[in-house]
């Protein structure tokens, strides 16, 4: 079974010194090794033609009780997986391998595979733009750009 996943997370905002320690700069921690850090949610199909199908689960959320047996649901998608598809897989995975899951199969990034297909060229490799690219849905990419702005995260 191919699975199509997406992780969401806490981000944690810190201020950052350059190397001439000269001058603070605020970067985003998105990583799953940060203990303030949490995983808000996973959905995941293994039907990508039909969202209808598409599994939602809570684990950390400040409006939303986590889902029942959400883990247990997730860890059995994994292991029925036999091919893992994400954009920027190596996020999602990470965080999923810190939070006990797990999964040893082949994984499928888009975003590798579109960084191929550029051949060099320079383009964007945010999932927006590639959606643009190939003329697919867009996510409400312009709604987590303001949440991300104001520093409003998935939690």
């Amino acid at each position: 079974m191919i699975l199509v996943l997406d992780i969401e997370n806490s981000i944690t905002y810190k201020e950052h010194m350059n190397w001439k320690g000269t001058e603070t700069s605020e970067i985003k921690d998105m990583s799953p090794y940060n203990p303030n850090n949490k995983l808000v949610s996973v959905g995941w199909n293994d039907d990508p033609i039909n969202s209808d199908d598409t599994e939602y689960v809570f684990f950390y959320h400040t409006k939303h009780k986590g889902s029942p047996n959400a883990s247990s649901r997730l860890q059995s998608a994994l292991d029925q997986c036999g091919l893992l598809v994400g954009h920027n897989i190596k996020h999602d995975l990470s965080w999923l391998l810190e939070c006990g899951f797990t999964y040893t199969g082949p994984v499928w990034d888009t975003m590798v595979g579109e960084f191929v297909l550029a051949r060099g060229v320079k383009k964007s490799f945010k999932l927006e733009d590639i959606a643009k690219r190939r003329k697919l849905t867009l996510k409400k990419s312009d709604v987590i750009e303001y949440y991300y702005k104001n520093k409003i995260t998935f939690d």
